[in-house]
């Protein structure tokens, strides 16, 4: 038989558990609400921003596909930005929008995820990965701080939400010498001398095979944007090193079928990545 004192503390302890209980399932019932709710928010976020990053970023690799593969020849001409007239040079004014608008996107997406956890939604920690990439000192086309000044440039509010300036607004303040030429010079300046210039002509390309694989990894099935071959043959044997040592192990790790982008081998054995 249990002893009186035993009996007297089993009792206390059930009686305090019974009491409690009703405070532990509150508690209990809140943290899991909380984690859904953060769950729904992060999923809303993505949903939101998905589809115009998507397009965006269709639009840019596009144009890139199109520069590249004509050996730069649209940047042939040793126009300044302040030279640059509608319609005589609007591939130029396109090329330079094209790539505002992607990280307008980008921006838009880090002020409406900023105080959301986005590593509870698969496909907004993936976006996130590809912006750390794509931001780094060794692909980066301009300094991030100019990239993002460039991007928070476009952005415009309407009602509850930001939008992206649309490219005639784009093109008129640019013509008209507004302040966002001082923002887009550096970017102009290495278009034009990827003409002449093997390391900035790399940069592009090695940019433009991230852009396909964040094609390929955030739209798998090419709903909303194009299926394009690699290219990797106008890589240099460097350019080629860092995304293989680099870009697809240190930051893109996750992707199912790198070599497909620096030597275009294209495995079936290796499925694409699904959320």
């Amino acid at each position: 038989m249990m002893s009186p004192l035993i009996s007297f503390f089993i009792g206390v302890v059930t009686t305090l558990f019974l009491l409690s209980l009703p405070k532990m399932v509150e508690i209990i019932s809140e943290l899991l609400k909380s984690k859904i709710n953060k769950y729904f928010e992060s999923k809303k976020i993505v949903e939101q921003n998905l589809d115009p990053i998507l397009k965006s970023l269709d639009e840019l690799a596009a144009k890139l596909y199109s520069i590249i593969i004509d050996d730069f020849k649209y940047f042939s001409s040793n126009k300044s930005i302040s030279e640059l007239e509608i319609p005589a040079d609007a591939t130029t004014i396109n090329t330079l929008y094209l790539f505002a608008q992607f990280w307008c996107r980008l921006e838009i997406f880090r002020k409406e995820s900023l105080f959301v956890n986005m590593s509870k939604d698969k496909r907004g920690k993936k976006i996130i990965d590809f912006i750390y990439c794509i931001e780094s000192n060794r692909i980066q086309i301009l300094r991030r701080s100019v990239q993002r000044a460039i991007g928070e440039t476009l952005i415009v509010r309407h009602e509850n939400r930001y939008e992206c300036m649309d490219y005639k607004k784009f093109a008129e303040l640019l013509i008209s010498k507004e302040e966002i030429e001082k923002w887009l010079d550096p970017l102009h300046s290495i278009l034009c001398k990827s003409f002449v210039n093997t390391q900035h002509r790399q940069k592009i390309v090695k940019y433009f095979m991230i852009l396909h694989a964040m094609i390929d990894t955030l739209d798998y099935k090419h709903e909303s944007t194009r299926n394009r071959k690699s290219l990797f043959n106008k890589l240099n044997v460097k350019s080629k090193r860092d995304l293989k040592y680099r870009v697809f192990k240190k930051y893109l790790s996750f992707i199912p079928n790198p070599k497909f982008y620096y030597s275009g081998i294209k495995s079936e054995r290796h499925p694409p990545f699904k959320f």
